[in-house]
């Protein structure tokens, strides 16, 4: 109960800062606004709310849950000094992402704090704007996740060249020692603004490194060297698109886990999109070898900004479950 308080209140206060009609007014969003910073902070918040059905050929289950409750804000104190903050309001208060950020020029900029890895594209995306309800199997497992720790962010010819380089030292407050080494690159060879066709072509990598187990928790360890591999390629064609990216562990030149996931998707129109995935993924060595196979299909309907209706279906293959999920999405000012 004190939880749907929470949200309603919350709606309220950004509903209200955000359709006031009055430009005279003051609000509550104002008074904040012009205490956080020189240049007013814009506030947001996104809540998900999800009806899940599920059925393995004998037994049905079904269930509401409250998927995400997100509280953000960002803004800047200088015209190069910016910050972003998250924090995650489902059950207990937990920081998500606390990250100051330095403008050098026009081409590079320094982030530090606690912040996402620069690893894999579907992973690095806002949960606000997933295509899926879920992420990939492999973007959901492979990965160093958030981490503590500075990087660096370039970009070159006209940002058809972006990169990001980063050192961490994991989410351990107490951890002393940088052991983490995480980098990607993405390159727009061909740009749907720059041709007639509306085609877009995007290639893409990213990779990690460490010698500490801590590091990757939840991936096998062996000897002394972690890496992680990513491949990313996305081509745009009118109101088509193809996406795919695959990722891999290795410990100690020894494979553990690998996945990947194939998209193919269609804007029909400005409020609604359809997409089908076919999702792999693989737990590896030999004596503990296990594979998932899924297949799905969404359709996300956004009848206004702030409202994102999701419906997917999933097939299990490998554990042969049928499932199917409506999530509603409200955000404003979210990123």
């Amino acid at each position: 109960m004190n939880r749907l308080i929470i949200i309603f209140t919350i709606i309220l206060i950004l509903w209200n800062g955000a359709y006031s009609q009055d430009e005279d007014s003051t609000n509550f969003v104002n008074v904040i606004n012009s205490l956080l910073g020189r240049n007013q902070p814009k506030l947001g918040f996104m809540s998900q709310f999800a009806a899940e059905l599920k059925n393995d050929g004998k037994n049905t289950t079904s269930e509401f849950t409250i998927r995400n409750l997100r509280l953000y804000f960002t803004g800047s104190a200088t015209d190069n000094f910016s910050y972003y903050f998250q924090g995650n309001l489902n059950g207990t208060f937990s920081l998500l992402d606390l990250k100051l950020m330095y403008k050098l020029n026009d081409h590079f900029r320094i982030d530090a704090g606690r912040l996402k890895t620069p690893y894999s594209v579907e992973y690095l995306r806002s949960d606000a704007r997933l295509i899926f309800v879920n992420r990939s199997t492999a973007a959901n497992n492979i990965n160093p996740f958030r981490q503590l720790g500075a990087q660096v962010n370039g970009s070159f010819v006209d940002k058809k060249i972006l990169f990001t380089a980063g050192v961490f030292n994991g989410d351990n407050i107490l951890k002393k020692n940088i052991s983490l080494f995480v980098g990607r690159i993405l390159f727009t060879p061909i740009k749907k603004e720059e041709n007639e066709m509306g085609l877009q072509l995007e290639l893409g990598g990213s990779t990690a490194y460490t010698k500490e187990e801590d590091d990757f928790s939840s991936l096998p360890f062996y000897g002394k060297n972690h890496n992680l591999n990513g491949l990313y390629s996305r081509i745009i064609f009118k109101d088509f698109w193809f996406e795919g990216e695959y990722l891999n562990a290795v410990s100690n030149s020894q494979k553990t886990r690998e996945g990947f996931a194939l998209d193919i998707g269609r804007k029909i129109n400005t409020e609604i999109e359809a997409a089908v995935r076919f999702d792999w993924y693989a737990k590896y060595p030999k004596w503990i070898y296990d594979i998932s196979r899924k297949y799905i299909a969404e359709l996300n309907y956004y009848p206004f900004k702030e409202i994102k209706l999701q419906l997917n279906y999933e097939r299990d293959q490998t554990l042969e479950v049928n499932a199917g999920y409506l999530n509603f999405q409200y955000a404003i000012n979210f990123e």
